[in-house]
């Protein structure tokens, strides 16, 4: 399993020890629009249906699915989840907390059609560098084990962003994702990856979050 794929894999394996003593730390980003979970049916029906949410330390409002689960950003540095997911995944807990540093948001598809777990993070990656150009991103994507598809640059209300897609294997299955980094209010390099089992949808739910954060 590549780096960038574990990264996934840890969000995932978060929802197992958090459906189960940490209830709570769930979070419907539209609870009035969501009364009740959807079927993987239904889920499937609403892949273009995107509600609002809110990474307030960053100071961004990004797309997400309406039917994703979102987890609360303290889940993923409690001590005891750290645990239970380091027992759940195999990898340490120091891997994990490396994995999962920095990290403001999480966002679980719980129905994926294609049977790989949709995921959605935005990390804080500080001060003082700037947002990476695509020479430099595509340089990092690729040093996780992703193969590059594309790169380009879109206009944000904060300045320009810049896209990285590319494919990765997992398990013999091709998944496909993209890296936004993206420039804050308070001008910080916010990383938004987005990763799922189709091309399709990757490509949907990322130009739906650069259109919120135009």
């Amino acid at each position: 399993m590549t780096p960038i794929v574990r990264a996934v894999a840890v969000a995932a394996a978060a929802l197992i020890p958090l459906s189960l003593t940490a209830c709570s730390l769930i979070v419907d980003p539209d609870p009035a629009a969501s009364a009740s979970a959807p079927s993987s049916a239904t889920a499937t029906a609403e892949q273009e249906a995107y509600t609002s949410a809110s990474v307030p330390d960053l100071g961004l409002t990004i797309a997400v699915p309406s039917h994703w689960q979102t987890i609360a950003p303290e889940a993923v540095s409690n001590p005891v989840v750290l645990e239970q997911v380091a027992g759940a995944t195999g990898l340490s807990t120091e891997i994990l907390e490396a994995t999962l540093a920095d990290t403001e948001f999480v966002a679980i598809d719980p129905a994926p059609a294609q049977g790989t777990v949709g995921t959605l993070h935005v990390a804080d990656m500080g001060t003082g560098t700037g947002t990476p150009d695509q020479d430099a991103l595509t340089a990092t994507v690729s040093d996780l084990g992703g193969t590059v598809t594309g790169s380009r640059q879109a206009d944000t209300a904060q300045g320009t962003a810049t896209v990285v897609s590319y494919t990765a294997e997992d398990s013999g299955t091709t998944v496909h994702g993209t890296v936004i980094a993206a420039p804050t209010p308070d001008g910080r390099d916010a990383r938004i990856s987005v990763l799922t089992g189709s091309q399709e949808d990757t490509d949907s739910l990322t130009e739906a979050i650069l259109d919120s954060l135009a």
